[in-house]
């Protein structure tokens, strides 16, 4: 059992990656596709989102703070969100063939797909792996998870919508209905869909300002944490110092009093002193005695 804990999403997400990039191999040619700095933008935010939900270094401090507490059922409850998420992914992926892109472009003969999982939403694939993600998510039941889910939202938000962009001015007369006929990510679409991604976003909203409050009371924390101990650092110090100095010079002051071993003792010296300085003073009589 400790091993289906410990390895079910690791393995699991991985297997995916596998296929997923194996399986771009075998697609279509590329006639006009989205800028390469949004395509980079893209992938390194989506890399972090990933790094996030499944990396550990990623479960400390604030990030690995718990917001749903762990059990059976949180786990078995993420996995099969898991393993339907990336079901329903492979499946678009699948039935989309040498059309799928993992930027927004129009391929070489490209045709507008509307059966299969794209009679339920426009965007399965993604559909999909945000379902995933969020199940890996409730397993494991930390704010980075949470965090993560948001930022991928958002990242797949704007991609759908260059991507519908493209495939308007692609299919000006077909997908301008296929628009109002199915719903983007949930099989729903009107009225309905606009209440959900509200809510989405009031939510999301939410949880960045709670994460933002939860990030600055830590580092303030910490802040406070470091200032104490540097301010005591520093208090050591300068008593440590204080008490060898005036050790050093109480030695000092004694050993010029008494004198050094070995050496002239200083009220000798005080009297040489005064016999040199006598003796170079200019006398009041003559050289002959007159």
């Amino acid at each position: 059992m400790n091993l289906i804990y410990h390895w079910l999403f690791p393995g699991v997400w991985m297997a995916f990656s596998v296929y997923w990039f194996g399986s771009a191999l075998w697609v279509k040619r590329i006639q006009r596709g989205e800028p390469r700095h949004k395509r980079i933008v893209r992938l390194i935010l989506t890399t972090l989102c990933a790094g996030l939900l499944i990396s550990p270094r990623f479960g400390h401090g604030p990030l690995g703070w718990t917001i749903l507490p762990q059990s059976k059922i949180t786990f078995f409850t993420g996995a099969a969100m898991l393993l339907a998420g990336l079901g329903f992914a492979i499946w678009a992926r699948v039935h989309l063939g040498a059309y799928w892109s993992a930027m927004v472009a129009v391929k070489e003969g490209h045709r507008l797909i509307r059966t299969g999982p794209y009679r339920l939403v426009r965007h399965p694939i993604y559909s999909g792996i945000l379902t995933a993600l969020a199940g890996t998510a409730v397993a494991e039941g930390q704010l980075r998870g949470l965090i993560g889910v948001a930022l991928l939202i958002a990242i797949y938000y704007g991609k759908s919508q260059d991507e519908e962009r493209l495939l308007s001015a692609e299919f000006p007369d077909e997908y301008p209905a296929y628009r109002k006929e199915v719903g983007a990510l949930i099989p729903v679409s009107g009225r309905p869909q606009k209440i959900f991604w509200s809510a989405v976003a009031a939510v999301l909203l939410v949880t960045v300002r709670h994460a933002l409050l939860l990030v600055v009371m830590f580092a303030g924390l910490m802040n406070m944490a470091l200032a104490g101990a540097e301010q005591k650092a520093l208090s050591h110090g300068y008593t440590k110092w204080m008490s060898g100095s005036g050790n050093w010079l109480g030695v000092g002051y004694d050993r010029f009093n008494r004198g050094a071993e070995g050496s002239v003792p200083h009220c000798q010296t005080e009297r040489n002193i005064e016999s040199i300085s006598a003796s170079l003073q200019p006398s009041d009589s003559r050289p002959d005695g007159r």
